[in-house]
């Protein structure tokens, strides 16, 4: 996303276990440069408090969304609850969003299906998709969670 779209700003929100568990901050923290006038576009949660902010990073996603942050675009990887929860935040300020899922894939050529995702189509149907062919990118408020 930031070589495809290098005049966007983008803001980060990373979420851990711990701070032994922090990966890629500087490769972040390079994508998301900062002014000097804000705290800075990568935010680091914790579920323990060992570094950054306690909690997770939908919270505090919600937080900025409530101060008047208006991002053109979500984009979320992660587990099932973070789809869910940025799906919801999402509807509710009406922003798109989408999610890379994290499905196994088995063969990476469509023939196994073991990496399905379910998808509402144009007729208001879902339809199994596969992660592999048809993704791994899903408009997120069309997934079945």
């Amino acid at each position: 996303m930031l070589k495809s779209y290098p005049d966007k700003k983008f803001r980060a929100y990373l979420g851990f276990r711990t701070a032994a568990h922090i990966i890629l901050e500087n490769e972040f923290a390079r994508g998301c440069p900062h002014d000097k006038a804000d705290a800075g576009n990568v935010i680091i949660t914790t579920d323990d408090g060992s570094n950054g902010l306690r909690g997770f990073p939908t919270d505090i996603l919600r937080q900025d969304l409530e101060n008047g942050y208006r991002p053109d675009v979500l984009l979320v990887c992660g587990p099932m609850p973070m789809f869910k929860a940025v799906r919801n935040l999402a509807v509710t300020y009406n922003i798109e969003a989408y999610m890379t899922g994290e499905n196994r894939m088995g063969c990476g050529v469509g023939a196994c299906l073991v990496c399905t995702c379910a998808v509402m189509g144009y007729d208001g149907l879902y339809h199994n998709l596969r992660s592999c062919i048809e993704g791994p990118v899903f408009d997120l408020k069309k997934i079945k969670l």
